[in-house]
């Protein structure tokens, strides 16, 4: 399933990205930086306006990895009202630290991690992130003037990480592909195959022998 996220900067834009289908209206003003912020009490206003028609997430701004900083930000943030927190995680020595501090507003708030495929996103914090509460994870650009998201992923590479359709559940390896000016992703788990040497025998139990048929096989292949 594809959603479509706009950007807005305030309740008019999110009018606007209502009426041409946004599926998520994301409060974020890219002439502040890669994660702008937007003023807080737009923000409300912004959230009254959607009121629930949508989805509304937003940024917490260009912040320097700092513990304490991200979880105040991220902490004010939700207090307006919005349905999903961006938190940008940018190259540093305290970004563990970070995702570490910040399992604690993840228990009340949906947060989703922002890394930057053209500022050294680090794949090693994505079980970190699922561990600390992360409801996501989104790998964005920092300079928007620098090509697109693809431009930056190595057309020969396989990209995996870990994927669950929702919270709880045991995690799936997602690949993701990209193929000129499209991205696709595939999750699912290694296939096992058993193989039979010939002339062996091999016993059923009973309910592969109830489940299987003369019907259920196709002899051409054979």
């Amino acid at each position: 399933m594809t959603m479509l996220l706009a950007s807005v900067t305030g309740p008019e834009e999110a009018e606007i990205a209502l009426a041409h289908g946004a599926d998520v209206i994301d409060l974020k003003d890219a002439s502040k930086g890669a994660l702008g912020v937007v003023a807080h009490e737009i923000v409300r206003v912004s959230v009254r306006r959607v009121d629930g028609r949508r989805y509304v997430s937003a940024v917490t701004g260009d912040l320097p990895m700092q513990p304490e900083c991200l979880v105040d930000a991220v902490m004010r943030m939700a207090e307006t009202g919005v349905d999903y927190v961006k938190v940008g995680l940018f190259p540093g020595p305290n970004r563990e630290a970070c995702v570490r501090a910040l399992s604690v507003p993840a228990r009340a708030t949906k947060l989703v991690g922002v890394m930057f495929a053209d500022c050294a996103p680090d794949g090693a914090l994505l079980p970190l992130m699922a561990d600390a509460g992360f409801a996501g994870v989104m790998l964005d650009t920092a300079n928007k003037g620098n090509g697109r998201l693809l431009d930056h992923l190595d057309a020969d590479q396989i990209y995996t990480f870990p994927f669950s359709w929702r919270g709880g559940l045991d995690y799936d390896t997602a690949f993701v592909l990209g193929s000129g000016d499209d991205a696709f992703m595939v999750v699912g788990k290694q296939a096992e195959f058993e193989f039979l040497r010939l002339n062996q025998a091999v016993t059923l139990d009973s309910v592969e022998e109830q489940e299987i048929s003369a019907d259920d096989i196709d002899f051409d292949l054979l």
